[in-house]
């Protein structure tokens, strides 16, 4: 009984120990056992025998160590190369919401313009909060076969560079893109207008929406400025000594310029300091280089082989390439990404989160001070404006 009871001991802790993950400080007992495992298994023999036998005992060791190291590391190799697999598959689902941030942007327009009303909206920056959650929007149609075909048109017609959305945080930022659409060499905004929203416009002639008066926007700024005007004034009432701040005309000193920071070296610093500055500007790595490297890693990853078209410059022929095989991706990709988007749709099924912000935007601090504003006009406080 007692022997019985030690066996079923011993087997446990075996158990234990098989399920336990490999480590580096296994690696020399595994080598061991795959050794001693080719040395006398027949299933290796026969293939072994054929070989000239030093070649064999190299060939033995080497074989011991790489699976010692494949068996500790082979979950993590797996992980990899799904991740690999699952790139594209998750970047093409990312991409497909773009279609409706366009729709969503399209109905801010409209909105703004006092020609549709939407329950759930009641002032112009909860477009952007709806951005964020644009998978759980409530009043955007679903996306039409129409319109995913634009898409596929605009992925596969288009330079990388626009279609690329790395840089992109803001889908909804009505002023910067109206501003870009009305004045394009403007330098006034803040955010760029995505590939994807010129490709639409030019496609669907709907750049006309830009045309369309801001009525809502200006009559939140108008309520706004009441509710700042008479902040400033009760402050100014309560501090009658504070002193009235005093507006700086003075030009703003940007670091980023290199031609204001060379201006101010050559006059502040000696000759020695000015080439060790450039020295430290030279050390870090340049756009260009960033845009190599993330092209050689999306190269090294790759499923196939891809061909690099001649160019004199050879940085841009390398990511050139890596441009075309993340385009070759997205469009093999995308059309999964619509079915699933489709089943989900007919299933009821909740679809994943895209769009989530570091710093979600909120309009409560807006709607407060519209409704402050309201009162001090003498309105109802409420959005009936």
């Amino acid at each position: 009984m007692e022997e019985k009871e030690n066996n079923r001991s011993e087997q446990k802790e075996e158990d234990k120990n098989k399920k336990k993950p490999l480590t580096w400080s296994d690696k020399s007992r595994l080598e061991k056992e795959i050794l001693d495992d080719l040395n006398t298994n027949p299933k290796y023999a026969e293939f072994l025998n054929e070989y000239r036998e030093v070649s064999v005992t190299n060939f033995k060791n080497h074989f011991a160590s790489v699976k010692a190291e494949i068996l500790i590391t082979g979950a993590k190799l797996l992980e990899n190369e799904e991740d690999k697999l699952l790139r594209y598959s998750l970047m093409a689902e990312e991409y497909l919401w773009q279609i409706q941030q366009r729709k969503l942007f399209d109905l801010q327009c409209r909105w703004r313009a006092e020609q549709i009303k939407i329950e759930e909206i009641e002032v112009s920056s909860e477009f952007r909060e709806w951005s964020e959650d644009i998978e759980s929007c409530p009043f955007l149609t679903p996306i039409t076969q129409e319109e995913f075909d634009l898409y596929m048109t605009f992925i596969s017609s288009e330079r990388m560079e626009d279609i690329k959305t790395d840089y992109l945080t803001m889908w909804q930022e009505y002023d910067s893109f109206k501003e870009q659409s009305i004045d394009p060499d403007s330098d006034h905004y803040s955010y760029e207008t995505p590939g994807w929203y010129e490709y639409y416009e030019n496609n669907t002639g709907l750049s006309s929406l830009y045309m369309l008066d801001d009525i809502r926007g200006t009559k939140e700024e108008f309520y706004m400025q009441l509710c700042r005007d008479y902040d400033r004034k009760k402050n100014e009432e309560k501090n009658p000594n504070l002193p009235k701040p005093v507006y700086d005309r003075r030009p703003y000193l940007d670091y980023s310029d290199d031609e204001v920071m060379l201006e101010f070296l050559k006059k502040c610093e000696d000759g020695s300091f000015i080439i060790k500055w450039h020295a430290y500007n030279n050390s870090f790595e340049t756009e260009e280089d960033e845009m190599v490297n993330d092209a050689l890693e999306t190269l090294r990853g790759a499923a196939e082989i891809c061909p690099i078209n001649y160019d004199s410059n050879w940085r841009t022929g390398i990511i050139s390439a890596a441009d075309e095989y993340i385009r070759k991706k997205l469009l093999e990709e995308l059309p999964k990404a619509y079915n699933d988007y489709l089943f989900r749709l007919k299933s009821g099924l909740a679809f994943n989160k895209h769009f989530e912000s570091s710093y979600p935007y909120s309009s409560e601090m807006v709607k407060n001070m519209i409704l402050r504003g309201r009162e001090i006009n003498g309105e109802p406080s409420d959005f009936n404006f």
